[in-house]
């Protein structure tokens, strides 16, 4: 394995496991000291998250790939001003949503659901979260442009602190003082502030790539240029936050309140899943933009395929995981039957969609690389077009097998995926 490649992705997993962790203990938290439907609140609140997240992915995501390339060339001009478009931006659009989100939140929870006991625990949960939105999308930005800069392993320490003080709220805030989802708000707050601060340490290093200049020359330029990198990445996340919703309604209205509580659970190990995802695909950028600017389009290729191996690696253990009876289930809360045999039985179908879903996700990224950047927003947005798709489908014709829907589209999309790119991309070699 090419030691750079491990470097980063052993940081860039660490991070993006720490992150996960950090929203999947809000949902085991919740689980255990609330109630199986504040669970399933953090499903119903996901696309507004999404949103957010998009949002820092729009402008952060891009221009990291740009500041990459810019160092590859040694031009380091580029590299300033491209991280000072990307980190002002960030903070003035991030202030603007958590006041907006602030202002709406009641509003935006009853666009959610119309119940009423969530909808009041999703009104909880963001009118607090809305403080903290700017500071997750800043604290995303610097993960990128600090691991970037070589210091995969800082990033990494940064976000693990950051997770230990929002377990630990959580614990506290949930757990003992009974603040429930405001609780859970507060400690992800926490972490993004103290990943931040961390990160922003590193900036006054001598050996950092990035300084924050001001003002920014060419600001409008850089702006449009980021914006255009990180356009398919976000369009794809827009889209998710859409499918999301539209999952959340078809599994409640065939399946209940019992099949959206399922769905919540899956939605943890998918959201699991794309740690290996995210690690890998980031620590591909992170290096294949640099080789790409040196015109190393063959080492690009190998890159690809030795972080294939390590997501798909990794996935397959998180899927053993999933089959284990019972394990997944009781860690949400959920302790009696037959509800515990029917999640065990759920999760170990919507297991079978991870590989595939992980191959094509990794493809598209792949293809922006090489520089189809249109190829791979396309791509993306028809593999969650697709599951959609399919689900809706088997939910009117099939509804007692909904959950077969998941991997049978991952799969079926894969498959067309390959033989498209074959014939018609020859210049893609995988």
């Amino acid at each position: 394995m090419d030691r750079r490649l491990q470097t980063y992705v052993t940081a860039t997993l660490l991070t993006a496991a720490a992150g996960q962790l950090a929203s999947t203990a809000d949902a085991v938290t919740v689980g255990q000291f609330v109630d199986i439907d504040a669970v399933s609140v953090l499903s119903l609140i996901m696309p507004v998250t999404v949103v957010i997240s998009c949002m820092g992915l729009l402008l952060g995501f891009g221009a990291n790939a740009l500041s990459a390339r810019a160092i590859g060339q040694h031009n380091e001009r580029a590299t300033i001003r491209i991280f000072s478009t990307a980190m002002l931006s960030l903070t003035v659009v991030g202030l603007f949503l958590s006041l907006l989100l602030w202002r709406e939140a009641p509003v935006v929870s009853r666009l959610l659901t119309n119940e009423n006991d969530m909808r009041m625990l999703a009104t909880d949960y963001l009118s607090v979260y809305a403080l903290g939105a700017w500071l997750e999308m800043v604290s995303y930005g610097l993960c990128l442009f600090v691991a970037t800069d070589g210091n995969p392993l800082r990033v990494s320490v940064a976000i693990a602190i950051g997770v230990v003080a929002n377990v630990i709220a959580d614990i506290l805030l949930i757990g003992f003082l009974d603040m429930g989802m405001k609780g859970a708000a507060l400690g992800s707050i926490l972490q993004f502030a103290i990943t931040t601060l961390l990160l922003a340490v590193h900036l006054r290093f001598s050996d950092s790539h990035f300084r924050f200049q001001w003002p920014v020359a060419g600001f409008k330029y850089h702006l449009l240029t980021n914006i255009k990198e990180g356009t398919p990445i976000t369009l794809s996340s827009l889209l998710m936050a859409v499918i999301l919703l539209l999952i959340n309604s078809i599994t409640y209205h065939t399946l209940g309140a019992d099949g959206l509580f399922f769905w919540s659970v899956c939605l943890q190990m998918l959201l699991i899943t794309f740690v290996f995802i995210n690690g890998t695909t980031e620590a591909l950028f992170a290096i294949g933009e640099v080789m790409m600017g040196k015109g190393q389009a063959l080492a690009v290729r190998d890159l690809f395929r030795q972080s294939l191996l390590i997501s798909c690696g990794m996935t397959v253990l998180l899927m053993v995981i999933m089959a284990v009876p019972d394990a997944v289930a009781i860690a949400f809360g959920v302790e009696e039957e037959p509800m515990l045999s029917d999640l065990t039985r759920v999760l170990r179908i919507f297991s079978l969609m991870l590989i595939p879903f992980t191959v094509s996700y990794l493809l598209a990224a792949y293809c922006q690389i090489q520089g189809c950047v249109t190829l791979s927003a396309f791509m993306l947005a028809c593999q969650l077009l697709w599951t959609l798709f399919v689900l809706w489908v088997v939910s009117h014709w099939a509804a007692s097998h909904l959950w077969w829907a998941f991997p049978l589209s991952s799969t079926l999309y894969l498959l067309g995926q390959v033989v498209f790119l074959r014939q018609k991309y020859d210049s893609i070699k995988f």
